[in-house]
């Protein structure tokens, strides 16, 4: 009996990884107008799970530099939540957001959305993620472009990796570098040693006082 609760978290761990890939992920955010057109709201870059998208009447196409494609498919529900008498529900309509995880690969130039074969949309997005002028912004992450990001950039990704660089998108706890970086500064400011001697002085001075008038009402 014991041995069938041992082999059920081992089940689930196994099922999870089959549905959803960890490593660089493709967020994209879309806007679907319902039997009409596509628009690209976001695009980002970041490190986390990848759905996987088999069925649907919906079609996104990743094209490569090397000529090379990928296709993911999904079905939009045009449904959205409201709170209406003090309950929830949900109720139709025709402008939806969705956003999709799709695994990523470098030279990624082109996302192209269809809608049962017809094309709702076509986004260059080479340059969205990583226009190359020195400049880490916009849609950039190091994921995307480490020519104009560093690991360390404040790019909305955390790289927990040791390269001596503190990542601000990373806590304290994840980046052992934080951590390194706040002991050394600590033990190198020579501020916080004149600072607690100041108050070390200042608290000195009063405690004097308060001695001092205390005698002399006696």
């Amino acid at each position: 009996m014991r041995s069938k609760y041992l082999i059920l978290p081992f089940l689930v761990i196994v099922l999870a990884s089959s549905v959803f890939a960890y490593g660089r992920v493709l967020e994209v955010t879309l806007k679907i107008v319902k039997d009409d057109y596509v628009s690209l709201e976001d695009l980002k870059t970041k490190i986390g799970f990848a759905g996987e998208y088999e069925k649907g009447n919906y079609t996104v196409t990743a094209s490569y530099d090397s000529k090379s494609s990928e296709s993911f498919k999904f079905t939009p529900k045009f449904e959205i939540n409201v709170f209406e008498g003090g309950i929830h529900k949900r109720i139709g309509t025709n402008v939806i957001r969705q956003i999709l995880y799709l695994p990523y690969d470098d030279g990624l130039s082109v996302l192209e959305v269809t809608n049962d074969g017809e094309i709702a949309g076509i986004f260059p997005v080479r340059d969205l993620l990583c226009n190359e002028d020195s400049i880490c912004g916009g849609n950039e992450t190091f994921i995307s472009c480490p020519l104009d990001c560093e690991s360390h950039s404040a790019d909305g990704v955390c790289m927990a990796i040791k390269d001596n660089e503190c990542d601000p998108d990373c806590s304290f706890e994840r980046d052992s570098d934080c951590k390194k970086e706040i002991k050394e500064t600590k033990q190198s400011d020579p501020l916080l040693k004149i600072y607690f001697v100041i108050i070390a002085l200042i608290l000195g001075f009063i405690i004097y006082l308060s001695v001092h008038l205390f005698v002399r009402r006696k």
